[in-house]
């Protein structure tokens, strides 16, 4: 979906450096109450082994296709620049790797920020995003890096060859490619983590269709002229799980202090959206539910109150859920992937509660993020509750990717925000997410 350009402009006053942003208690049986804070912070730390780390090497690539060039080329907007800058400051990188149809030669980030700042790239025809993930993965593995960064459009797209043979090779083969990028990661998801990280800057094009212009190439190469708009574009970040958890952490604080400030400079370098794949849910061991009144201990039994039997009374649940991602926090979310199911006694059958026999709400309290669930107390009677609360990728990448984006232009509200293949892009990187389960706590009941 690109074609070759090359270009050279005069400097301009952006310094990619300068702009940088710079009880763990077992309480699967606490007693709670309606009234009461049904959550207490950990008392003890997660092991050393889960603990984020600052990267002390990083590289980064970038996509020096010429579909790039129009997040260069517009006026009035640094975000691209600072986005760039922030993330080069914070990962510790030490080289880069322009990458067109392949990786060149590796520059030091001071003659990296020079190109940027003058515009002096050489533009490619095209690139493969594939070959780019590979390399990311080869520099993790063999030289020495923690981390890998690569800048990109974040187009998942067959080669200019391939387009010319079936104008809708980027439909029709959208699931091989996706499957390509899953491929690459196969062996790597017991060692190895990402971090997509979607921003947003300004988009300018050629004012019109001629030879030596640079556009905005659609699925089928279609050739679009966009006038400063805003457009997405990606940073991409793979390598050590430890390494890849500072960096979100570190990006959430800019997020949370973007949103508290007046000032308009902590957003250059603020991400829109964020998918860590590879997470490593042994930081979430404090998620336990915790039973409320009406329920005893009986040896290692919990014992319901007959009471509650009589009047079909619900019985009700807590979990302290602050330490998952934003967009797990959420009742949509819980309501899709929470698993609720129930084995009584002497039988075999694992049984999903219905709907209608459970109740789910999601309640911030003392500044937590609190699940609660309410079961039929007679749904438990000599039964196991197994609690599972499973893995799902955010909604903001399906709602982000576009099947189709040769009207563009027609429809520019919806469509610039969106990135052709994206979803497909974004799936391949789930091969890095073999556990699905978040957590699994199973509680027994006389």
């Amino acid at each position: 979906m690109k074609k070759v350009i090359t270009a050279c402009a005069p400097f301009i006053v952006i310094s990619l450096l300068i702009m940088a942003c710079s009880s763990n208690t077992n309480n699967t049986g606490g007693e709670t109450t309606d009234d009461q804070d049904t959550t207490k912070k950990g008392q003890m730390e997660a092991p050393l082994i889960l603990k984020p780390e600052e990267p002390k090497r990083a590289t980064l690539l970038f996509d020096k296709s010429s579909s790039m060039r129009g997040y260069m080329e517009s006026s009035n907007d640094s975000r691209f620049y600072g986005a760039i800058a922030s993330l080069v400051n914070l990962a510790n990188v030490d080289s880069c790797y322009l990458y067109g149809e392949k990786e060149e030669k590796g520059i030091d980030k001071e003659s990296f920020n020079t190109l940027l700042n003058k515009r002096d790239i050489k533009w490619s025809a095209e690139s493969n995003i594939k070959s780019m993930i590979g390399s990311m993965i080869e520099h993790i593995n063999n030289k020495g890096y923690d981390i890998c960064l690569l800048v990109t459009d974040g187009i998942l797209s067959g080669s200019n060859e391939d387009i010319e043979n079936n104008r809708s090779y980027n439909i029709s083969q959208k699931e091989a490619l996706s499957l390509n990028i899953a491929a690459l990661f196969e062996k790597e998801s017991d060692k190895m983590s990402a971090l997509i990280i979607r921003y947003e800057a300004k988009f300018n094009t050629s004012k019109t269709i001629k030879k030596g212009g640079w556009y905005y190439y659609c699925y089928n190469n279609d050739q679009k002229i966009i006038n400063n708009q805003d457009r997405p574009f990606f940073i991409i970040v793979v390598g050590r799980w430890k390494c890849i958890k500072y960096l979100e952490g570190e990006l959430n604080k800019a997020i949370a202090e973007s949103m508290l400030s007046e000032s308009n400079f902590p957003k250059l370098s603020t991400p829109t959206d964020m998918a860590l794949f590879g997470e490593n849910f042994g930081i979430y061991d404090n998620i336990e539910l915790k039973f409320g009144n009406g329920i005893s201990r009986s040896g290692t039994k919990l014992k319901i109150e007959q009471s509650y039997y009589d009047r079909d009374s619900l019985i009700r649940f807590t979990a302290d859920i602050s330490e998952l991602p934003s967009y797990m926090r959420d009742p949509n979310y819980m309501k899709e992937n929470v698993e609720l199911s129930v084995k009584k006694q002497g039988e075999s059958n694992v049984r999903t509660l219905a709907d209608k026999d459970y109740q789910l709400q999601i309640k911030e309290k003392n500044e937590k993020t609190v699940l609660k669930l309410s079961i039929k107390a007679r749904k438990l009677r000599n039964s196991q509750l197994v609690f599972k609360m499973n893995y799902s990728e955010p909604k903001w990448i399906a709602d982000n990717s576009d099947d189709n984006d040769l009207d563009i232009l027609e429809n520019p509200s919806v469509k610039m925000g969106k990135t052709f293949n994206f979803w497909y892009l974004a799936h391949g990187f789930s091969a890095l997410q073999k556990n699905k389960t978040i957590k699994e706590q199973t509680l027994e009941f006389e």
